[in-house]
Order: structure tokens, then sequence, then C-alpha cells
């Protein structure tokens, strides 16, 4: 374990060594290419330092922001854009400041947006183009919106329109949007007359259905078209599918209009404050659905196996149908047992590779009302999706796994989550819980819960790592997995400032079987020893400890290290002695 870990470090040098410096081109490749994380990596590690030369400084920076735009992390684009060095251009400034005011609209932060967008217009270093001054006078109108201020957002239209005349195409979808809210969709219409952008398609699709241009059928055959042209617009994918739901809802096609729901949630659904959507939207579709299912079949209330049986008849062909019976027993079924099996069932009915629709569904909901192997497989999904906090909140309280041959790495997993959650006690209480079965662990599981530990010494819990550790050492380990403990001891002593105890559990690391081992094992551990032994102030130990190194040195790069450290000691003694002589 430990010379994987070394083997990785050296990698990780020599790739160093030989990286090539990207170019602010292939950053933008790269995230087209899917890979947005790895271009801010690169883009972190070659960005030149602003003080030695701003100008490129800033190219590279408006690289930053704007992968940050396109991938849509609005967060890290404010607090970016919040923590910029002092004394940069005024039109750089500018630029930035444009760019965090529309990540404030895109975060729904309305009224914050428009305080920053209020200070570009009058700001008097540097007088706004007119194409500026268009785009920003914009972004307050939407703002208004955003915040459900329409009287506002209607008297800054007209101001708009007085100003710079009937306005482009995005000026019109904003005026769209606003009379769609004031249910004028008949005037939304011609105002979205010729319109071609993506967002400006969608707002059109939806005001004449509204204002009855558009049937049923041709506003559900137009929203699939939209759907597929939508791509890389999951937010406009959404909008389009609620508008296919609610045809599909006129058109009787309850199956088909509940399959466009789920879809449009998975999506992202509600994100946009003109077509809200939410979980509990759909779990009202479909109990809607399932008192429709169980009229039409006669189903009485309180009959719940006659429930589950006309619902898992349906799981294979229709499994929007089940679910939907499912949710009604789910909703309003007497007993916990009942309502427990049904939300068993409903998520049984949905594939595991469908788990953004299992998350959509069920991540606002109360972990509580839900059964242990059901918030498990919840807790599955969030870590896939890398919501590590969120996962362990669906893992605190539940009993641990006792059956089943996955029993104990489900339960390890369990308090992995629990710990870099920040459920610390929940988490220890895990562990501890696995080393009390009494159970014989094979090497695979010793090195699993090696690893839970070392994440345990990365949190700073070194106090509860060194029990674990001192547990682990009462069972059978092979030599070089007890090297290793005794390695990981010290590793944790030494956190602690326990530098004598440090050294001696490195000591033994270095000395087990054989005292007189200087294998690399050995000598990476006397290594450390030697200076934990400095540390603690054993200068003759600690230079004894090095000169046993030099003696089996091979490289010359090796000796000279070495040597470096003697010299160090010795002159430390240097000094400790002439301090002592002083009077």
């Amino acid at each position: 374990m430990m010379a994987g870990r070394a083997g990785v470090l050296v990698f990780c040098l020599l790739a160093n060594l030989a990286q090539a410096q990207t170019d602010p081109a292939e950053l933008r490749g790269l995230n087209r290419a899917g890979a947005g994380q790895l271009a801010l990596r690169l883009l972190d590690r070659d960005q030149p330092d602003y003080f030695s030369d701003p100008a490129a400084w800033m190219v590279w920076e408006r690289e930053r922001l704007g992968l940050l735009e396109v991938s849509g992390r609005w967060h890290e684009l404010i607090e970016r854009a919040d923590h910029l060095p002092k004394g940069l251009p005024v039109d750089f400034l500018r630029w930035v400041d444009s760019r965090k005011a529309l990540a404030l609209l895109e975060s729904a932060q309305g009224h914050k947006a428009r305080e920053l967008l209020r200070d570009l217009i009058w700001d008097v270093r540097q007088r706004p183009s007119a194409e500026e001054l268009s785009l920003w006078r914009q972004m307050i109108i939407r703002s208004y919106l955003i915040d459900g201020l329409d009287a506002d957002a209607a008297n800054a239209m007209l101001r708009y329109r007085q100003d710079h005349g009937p306005g482009d195409e995005r000026f019109r979808a904003l005026r769209a949007r606003l009379l769609l809210r004031q249910g004028r969709a008949e005037e939304a219409v011609r105002s979205l007359r010729g319109a071609k952008a993506s967002q400006a398609r969608v707002l059109a699709l939806w005001a004449g259905f509204q204002a009855g241009v558009l049937d049923a059928s041709n506003a559900r055959n137009q929203a699939k078209s939209l759907v597929s042209a939508l791509g890389d617009r999951p937010d406009l994918q959404s909008a389009a599918l609620q508008l296919q739901a609610q045809a599909e809802s006129r058109l009787g096609l309850t199956r088909e209009r509940l399959h466009s729901l789920e879809s449009a949630l998975v999506l992202g659904g509600g994100a946009d404050p003109l077509y809200p959507l939410a979980a509990e939207d759909l779990w009202s579709a479909y109990r809607q659905e399932g008192e429709r299912l169980a009229n039409a079949m006669r189903l009485l209330r309180g009959k719940d196996e006659v429930w589950f049986r006309s619902a898992s008849e349906r799981i294979e062909g229709a499994s929007q149908e089940a679910r939907a019976m499912l949710a009604v027993v789910a909703g309003s079924a007497v007993s916990q047992r009942s309502r427990r099996r049904a939300h068993d069932a409903i998520a049984a009915s949905i594939p595991s590779t469908d788990d953004e629709l299992l998350l959509a569904l069920y991540a606002g909901l109360e972990p509580k009302g839900l059964s242990d192997a059901l918030r498990r497989r919840i807790a599955d999904a969030l870590l896939a999706n890398g919501k590590v906090g969120q996962a362990s909140n669906w893992l605190v309280d539940i009993d641990a796994a006792s059956a089943g041959p996955d029993a104990w790495q489900d339960e390890l997993l369990r308090a992995r989550v629990l710990l870099l959650g920040g459920h610390k006690e929940a988490g220890l209480a895990a562990l501890r819980g696995l080393t009390e079965r009494g159970e014989v662990w094979d090497a695979g599981q010793v090195d699993r819960f090696l690893q839970v530990l070392f994440d345990l010494q990365a949190l700073g819990l070194h106090d509860p790592a060194l029990a674990f550790l001192r547990g682990l050492g009462q069972r059978k380990l092979d030599t070089q997995t007890r090297r290793e403990l005794f390695f990981w001891m010290a590793e944790s002593h030494g956190a602690l400032g326990q530098q004598e105890q440090a050294a001696l559990w490195y000591l033994r690391s270095a000395s087990w079987p054989d005292p007189a081992a200087l294998d690399p094992w050995a000598q990476t551990a006397r290594f450390h020893a030697a200076a934990a032994l400095g540390r603690a102030g054993l200068l003759e130990d600690a230079t004894e400890q090095y000169r046993r190194l030099l003696r089996v040195a091979r490289s010359e790069e090796r000796k000279q290290a070495l040597r470096r450290e003697l010299e160090q000691l010795r002159l430390r003694a240097l000094r400790e002695e002439r301090s002592e002589e002083a009077p």
C-alpha cells in the first residue's frame, strides 16, 4: 500500500517535469469536449502570476470566467469576481462586473444584480458604449422579472423602448415573458414573431399554445422537435417537455404526460419561474393518475394488497402507471409499513441506470419516512454524482447492514460517507460497529478499512485513528501490512506533536520483523524516524539514523540529500552548544 502511494507520487513528479503549458484555445477545446474540470485545473496551473505579468494574467482570467460561465458554475464565478487583485484597469473590471451581474441573475439574485448593473451604468470613470448600455438595461429588466416586480419591469421596458426603439430579439423575448406572466399570450405571440434564438422559440411555443394559435397535437409535435434540437440546453428542454406534458394532458395521453414530466424534472425543471416544476408537482400528477386508474378498476382505499398487486402487474409495460398507483398508497396508507413498501416499490420500478429520476423524486423528501435500503440507494446515487455531504445526510441514524454478501462493504462505505460528509460521531460509531462484530477479516477487508483510517487522518481525527489502528494491530496481519500499520500510527503521533512516539513507531515499522532490516521500506521508515527524532531534540539518535542510511545509499542524489540532513543536525547541535555556553 505504501509502495503504491510512493509510486503515485513518483509518477506525479515525473508528469510535472514533463508537462507542457496549455494555451487558452486548448482550454476552450477541452471544455467543449466535456472536460471542464480539467480545463480549470490546467488554468490554475498555467495562469501567469498577476504581479509578474498583469496583461497575460488578464487574458487567462477572461478565459477562466468564460469557462465558468459556459459551464454554469455561477457561484464560483461570483466568488472569483469578488476577489480580484487591486489596481486592475477599469475596462477589465467593467467586463468582469458584467459577467458577475449575469451570474447573479442566473442565481436568481435579482436585487444584487440590479445594484451592480446600476453602478456600471452610472460609473463616471468610463462612459458605457451604446451596446453595453442596451445590454445592462435589459439585464435590469430581467432582474425585475426574477424578483416578481412586474410593474417595475413594465416601466423599465417602456423607458427602454423610448431610448432604443423596438429592441432586438433578446428584448422582445423579455417583453414576451412579461406578457405571458400577465396572461397576454396573443401579444406575446406578436412580440416573438420571427424569433430564431432557442429561448425565444420555447417562449413562442408556450405563447402559441396558451393563445390557442396551436392546438394540442401541433403543440406536442413542435415541443418534441424542440426537445431534440436543444440538446445543449437542458433548461430549455425541460420547459419544452413541460409544455409537451400539458398538450398530452389535453389529448388524454396520461401515461405519456407522466413520462414527459419525469423527463422535465430530471433535466432540472423549475429553475425558471416562468416554467415552475418541482418534485411535488410530479408526485401530485402521479397521485391524480393513480386515483383515476383506481376508480376505473373500482379499487377501495385501505385495501393496500390489492393496490400493490395491481401496480405490480404494470411494472413491466407501464411503469408510469405503476408508480402512479403506488404514489397513492405511499401518500395515504394508514400503516407506515405500507407507505415504506410503496416507496420501495416505486424505487424498484426505476432502473438503476435512471438514478437521476430517483434523485429528482426523493432528494427533497424526509429520509426518516423511507426504508434503510432505499436510503442507501439514494445515498449511492448522490455519491455517484459527487454529492458527499447530501449522501451522508441520508445515511445518518440507519441501522448497520446485517445481511447479504456486501453488508460489511456497505457499512464501511456508510462510515466513510458520514465522515467525509461532516457527521463525525455517526461515522466513528459505524466504524466501531464494524470492529466489534468479532468477524475475521481477510486481507482485502483490512486494506479497505485502512483506507478509511487514512480519511480520518486527512480530517485531522488522529486520536480515533490511533485507536482503530491499535485495534487493527490485534488482528492477524501479514508482515507488510503490520509494517504499514506501524508507519501510519507514527504518522498520527507526529501530527499530534508526539515526536518521540512517532519516532518509536517509525522504527518499529522499519525493524519488523528484522531489527537490522535496511530494505527500501525500512529505509523510508528510518528516514521519517530520523526527522521525528530531530524534531524531538534527540539529535544524536537522528544523526545515527541518517548515518546508517548513508552507508547503504546507492545513488549520489540520495547520498547528497542525507549529507545535507546531517549537516543541518551538526549546525543545530553547534548552535545549541553555544547557547548553553552563553552566560
